[in-house]
């Protein structure tokens, strides 16, 4: 909440929250899917994909909705207004220099 006190509020702890679960789900079920593989055996012994490979998906799904509620990229931010200027635009560099005399 700290990092991002400029864009988040209060209100915003439990999406915030969730976000977080859903990448330590994420975690979990990737190191799932790495000890079991892509793919398993059904239970007429054909090679099926991995459950935990659909929930994957699923959740990655689930972080980038929430990372797009949540602005978490630089696009999703410029969408919302909410973008943070880094550069110092032509004009105002020769505004700045005008100022000091330069």
């Amino acid at each position: 909440m700290r990092l991002g006190s400029r864009f988040y509020v209060e209100t915003d702890r439990a999406a915030l929250l969730d976000y977080c679960k859903l990448r330590d789900l994420e975690a979990e079920l990737e190191s799932f899917v790495l000890a079991e593989g892509t793919t398993v055996t059904g239970s007429q012994g054909q090679e099926v994909m991995n459950p935990n490979m659909r929930l994957l998906m699923d959740v990655r799904k689930d972080i980038r909705s929430a990372g797009k509620d949540l602005a978490l990229n630089p696009r999703d931010r410029v969408n919302l207004g909410l973008a943070v200027q880094t550069e110092v635009s032509k004009l105002e560099r020769l505004s700045r220099r005008k100022a000091s005399g330069d």
